[in-house]
């Protein structure tokens, strides 16, 4: 059923784009439901490089600070993490295309949630944590 403006009831916003004006309601859905949640690391910024290394670290530091909220891995100075080897993670612990890593932590309140999108990666695995 219809809204006297030709809009779906339910959540839908008062200006929609016009491709989306014959689309269903929202849907109210908690994160959990949309996205699949991965382990991270704890790596501490004494346990990263820039000397090389096998692995490399994306800091949540460095969220806030170094990268851009569109990351794209070749374009990018990242630590290695020293002693690290490909070995001691899980395939699923590595980044990916379409990856968003979220700083679960900052030094002020505006910056707890400041994400990146992992957008390309490059030969060399890549992890994100602490």
């Amino acid at each position: 059923m219809k809204n006297g403006d030709n809009r779906p009831q339910g959540p839908v916003p008062a200006l929609r784009f016009p491709e989306f004006r014959d689309a269903p309601p929202w849907q109210v859905k908690r994160l959990g439901e949309v996205v699949q949640w991965v382990r991270t690391n704890n790596f501490p910024r004494a346990r990263l490089t820039d000397s090389g290394g096998e692995v490399q670290n994306i800091h949540y530091g460095d969220i806030h600070t170094k990268f851009p909220t569109r990351f794209r891995q070749p374009k990018e100075q990242i630590p290695f993490i020293k002693g690290a080897n490909v070995s001691d993670f899980q395939e699923s612990d590595f980044c990916r295309p379409g990856d968003i890593v979220i700083a679960d932590a900052s030094e002020d309140y505006s910056g707890i949630g400041k994400a990146i999108e992992i957008v390309e990666t490059s030969h060399i695995p890549l992890v994100a944590g602490l």
